[in-house]
């Protein structure tokens, strides 16, 4: 699980740039396209630490 949480605490240090620049006016297209791949990022998050869970929890098993 906390390999799952680097991975996405990594994405989010990345966008940082994007977004302080946008904050600015500027680069406001590229800002745009990672407020997108943000978004798809999260709903990975979501989806991965969901299925860790039931793993965990052992109702992900057959």
């Amino acid at each position: 699980m906390s390999v799952n949480a680097l991975e996405a605490i990594r994405f989010y240090v990345s966008f940082a740039c994007s977004f302080a620049f946008a904050e600015r006016e500027l680069m406001e297209g590229n800002a745009k396209i990672i407020r997108l791949i943000a978004r798809d990022e999260a709903l990975h998050l979501t989806g991965t630490q969901h299925m860790l869970n039931l793993l965990r929890s052992g109702r992900g098993r057959s």
